[in-house]
Order: structure tokens, then C-alpha cells, then sequence
């Protein structure tokens, strides 16, 4: 008769624990799906997606053995034992943690990925300028104009400061001129010049010096692809040189952005 009474009372204690438990799968389907969808959409990368789920199995294994195990002994004591665990593991691996919380940020960040930024980093006096190429579990690849790669700590990545940036290239150009004819004739060469290599932005292009005999012009370009190839600037140079070679021109690159 004991038997009977034995598998009844085992069956009792399991039966909560089993409906705890189907709830959570249930639960971790639907938050799947809704995964999924965002994913699609492009409002997390699969990356980003397969952590969440990762740490939702995690949670979903731990909150069942502690369900199952509550039916059998004191709950205090498993739970008090669980937080000792906890709290030492926590300790031990605070550095882990933090990087994989910077890396999960990130990855479900999907805006910052593939543009360019000038990236102010926290203790660094000179911002970095790029793209964000590739987010992995320990640091962030930025990919500058020229296609240079750096490698940034998640967590220094996380705390930094990001400004929207186009890529950006700087020349000053010095041209010899006459008198007023030739500044009229200047600035119809520089109304009507089309270059092969970059986009000349007219907003951010001045004039920086007008005097009897010398016209200095500080043009500013952008790329018209993703990366600039030092090629590319001395192309534009050449251009420049070509196009203006009557004013006896002297181009000087100033920098890159």
C-alpha cells in the first residue's frame, strides 16, 4: 500500500514543476518568433538574436531546476547555496560580464552597423573615424576610409561618443591670378568642374585668401564609394592640376576624414 501512496505524492510534487515548465516553452516559442520577425526587419542581427534565445535557454534551465528542486528540500537552502555560487562566479568573471553586456547592447543596436562615425572613445584624446565593419563577442572592427581596420573593446565601444559622418577629404588649391578677369574666369572653372574621383561639397567649400595675385581655394570632396584609395587622391589631384594648369596651380592635401 505504501507504493501507491509514494508514486501519488511523487507525482504531486512534479505536477507544478511540469506546468512551470511547459509555460516556459511556451513562452520562449512566441519570444522566438517575435525574434525572428525583428530580425527580419533588420531591427536586431541574427547574432544578437541567437544571444537573447542563448540567454533565455539559460534562464528557462535554471528557474525549472530550481522549481524541481524546491519540491524536495528547503528552498531557502538551495537558494541560499545558488546565490553563494552567484555571487563567486560573478566576482570572478565581472570583466566577461561586462563585455558580454556591451557586446549584447551593440548587437541589438543595428543602426550604427556599416556607418561611418567619428567616434570619441573615453580617455582617448583623438576621435577615431570609420564604419562599423563587424561586432564580435570581445571587440568592435572599425574600418577607416583607406580600408585600415582597428579593433575596439566592447566595453570602451559601449561608453563612446558616436557622431554620423561622411567620408571627407580636404585639398587647398593655389592659383596665380591677374586681376578681376581671371577671378571671374576662377570661378566659372570651379562652377562647371565635374571630377571623375569625388563629389566636391559646394556647402563646405571656400575661398580662403583673395589678394593681387594669389586665389586659395580649400575644397572639400567626399568619396563616391565606400573607401577611399590613396590612388583616388592623387588622382584628384591630378585633376585639379589639369583643370586649372593656365593659373600656374599648387595643390596641397590637407587631410582626410
Amino acid at each position: 500500500m505504501a507504493e501507491p501512496s509514494l508514486i501519488q505524492d511523487l507525482l504531486s510534487k512534479l505536477e507544478v514543476p511540469i506546468i512551470i515548465v511547459l509555460t516556459l516553452v511556451i513562452v520562449r516559442v512566441l519570444f522566438k518568433k517575435l525574434l525572428d520577425s525583428l530580425a527580419m526587419r533588420g531591427t536586431i542581427s541574427v547574432t544578437g538574436k541567437e544571444t537573447v534565445l542563448r540567454i533565455l535557454d539559460i534562464s528557462i534551465i535554471v528557474i525549472s531546476f530550481l522549481v524541481l528542486v524546491a519540491q524536495f528540500i528547503e528552498v531557502h537552502t538551495a537558494l541560499i547555496a545558488i546565490a553563494g555560487l552567484a555571487l563567486v562566479l560573478v566576482f570572478m568573471l565581472i570583466d566577461k560580464i561586462r563585455g558580454f553586456i556591451a557586446y549584447l547592447s551593440l548587437q541589438m543596436d543595428k543602426k550604427i552597423m556599416g556607418k561611418y562615425f567619428e567616434i570619441v572613445l573615453p580617455g582617448f584624446k583623438e576621435p577615431v573615424y570609420g564604419r562599423v565593419a563587424k561586432i564580435s563577442s570581445s571587440y568592435c572592427e572599425i574600418e577607416d576610409v583607406f580600408g585600415e581596420k582597428y579593433l575596439i573593446p566592447n566595453t570602451v565601444m559601449y561608453n563612446a561618443v558616436l557622431k554620423p559622418l561622411t567620408p571627407t577629404v580636404v585639398f587647398d588649391i593655389r592659383l596665380k591670378i591677374t586681376g578681376e578677369e581671371d577671378l571671374r574666369k576662377l570661378i566659372e572653372l570651379f562652377k562647371s568642374f565635374k571630377p571623375e574621383v569625388f563629389r566636391i561639397d559646394d556647402r563646405r567649400t571656400i575661398i580662403r585668401h583673395v589678394g593681387p595675385s594669389r586665389f586659395t581655394i580649400r575644397i572639400v570632396a567626399h568619396p563616391t564609394g565606400p573607401s577611399i584609395r590613396h590612388i583616388e587622391i592623387i588622382d584628384f589631384m591630378s585633376e585639379l592640376i589639369g583643370r586649372f594648369k593656365e593659373y600656374d596651380p599648387e595643390v596641397r592635401f590637407v587631410k582626410v576624414y
